[in-house]
């Protein structure tokens, strides 16, 4: 599979990956749900899980870390 050669990873690994990245989505998706409703929670929620969700992704390409 060339996706998995491009970013060296196995079946295995990268499924573990989008898992675990997609049920972060999930709750990422709650929070800015009630944030919606109540506007006073979570108000950074999105804005703090970005950098950290390209990291991960960065991580696992080989790649360095962003600001």
């Amino acid at each position: 599979m060339k996706h998995l050669e491009e970013i060296n990873a196995t079946y295995w690994n990268h499924l573990k990956f989008a898992w675990v990245e997609s049920i972060r989505c999930v709750c990422i998706g709650i929070g800015l749900f009630i944030h919606g409703l109540i506007p006073w929670l979570f108000h950074d929620l999105f804005s703090k899980y970005l950098p950290k969700a390209q990291n991960r992704v960065n991580e696992q390409r080989g790649k360095t870390h962003i600001q």
